[in-house]
């Protein structure tokens, strides 16, 4: 048993040597204790996002959230989803077993500036997904990428992290180092952390989460 221990923890301090530091612990929030107009981030999910924000763009933490997304609340804590076309969801359809969401909050924020943020992200319910936008993340990758580096994003057709600096440049407010077709979910992580925008919570950890 001591053996496997010592294994186990070898492997981990590997892990941690080519893929960051482990996720930091934050305070935790329950769902109905999240305000209107919050950053959602989302881990374990999308392994090609999560690859290219280690190995490609080399992620501070072991685990790049895969997406992000705008929290609107309301009776039944909907969350403006971009997935394959923008639609409104339930979060707690969304707190998967394997996964772990974390919340940015803005505490500052008044109730209007809270709803020029979810008016600006409501604009783009029901529009498809920027497939090329996605893919133009891929750039660096070698080989392959001066081919993706030929796709352009659209102006019109969002992605999840483009979505969400869209909706925040309603007030305006920088939630990303980068305009909002240059953002991937990790620059949000990245420049809140950096600059204090925000405060980051915990709202799920799933029984089969795992860094």
């Amino acid at each position: 048993m001591k053996k496997k221990g010592k294994v186990k923890r070898y492997l981990k301090k590997i892990k941690t040597r080519f893929l960051g530091d482990p996720l930091p612990t934050y305070d935790t929030i329950t769902v109905d204790e999240i305000p209107r107009a919050s950053i959602l981030l989302y881990y374990n999910g999308n392994k090609l996002t999560e690859t290219i924000g280690n190995f490609v763009y080399k992620y501070r933490y072991v685990m790049p959230p895969f997406h992000t997304a705008l929290y609107i609340g309301g009776p039944e804590n909907q969350v403006i989803n971009v997935g394959m076309f923008v639609e409104l969801v339930n979060l707690q359809n969304q707190l998967a077993s394997s996964r772990r969401v974390d919340v940015i909050v803005f505490p500052e924020l008044m109730y209007q500036e809270r709803e020029l943020v979810i008016r600006q992200g409501r604009k783009d319910i029901g529009k498809f997904y920027d497939v090329k936008g996605f893919l133009g993340f891929g750039r660096d990758i070698p080989i392959i990428g001066p081919l993706i580096n030929k796709l352009r994003p659209s102006a019109k057709l969002p992605f999840c992290s483009d979505h969400v600096v869209d909706s925040f440049n309603a007030l305006p407010m920088k939630v990303s180092e980068f305009g909002s077709e240059q953002t991937a979910p990790w620059d949000i992580a990245n420049y809140c952390e950096d600059n204090k925008v925000g405060e980051f919570r915990t709202v799920h950890i799933g029984k089969k989460f795992k860094t």
